[in-house]
């Protein structure tokens, strides 16, 4: 996964885009909601290199979104939705 872009918009929101396996993943969040998607997806990644079982991990509120962060084959998956 990797970041591609954040931006500031005039309400103060930021946008982030993400690069993944599936594509591109787009989101509108406060600051803090970027920051607690952030430390969740950090949480992840640190357990999907101890375990290849697959399980979501925990849904975080971005914006009008929420956020399902999950591990499997090693890797961080995301689902929005």
């Amino acid at each position: 996964m990797e970041l591609v872009s954040a931006t500031t918009t005039q309400a103060g929101t930021l946008v982030v885009t993400l690069a993944e396996p599936r594509g591109l993943l787009r989101l509108e969040a406060t600051r803090a909601e970027v920051a607690a998607l952030c430390d969740a997806m950090e949480q992840a990644a640190l357990l999907a290199r101890a375990s290849m079982r697959a399980a979501w991990l925990s849904d975080v509120p971005a914006g009008a979104d929420s956020v399902r962060i999950g591990i499997g084959g090693g890797r961080v998956r995301l689902s929005v939705g």
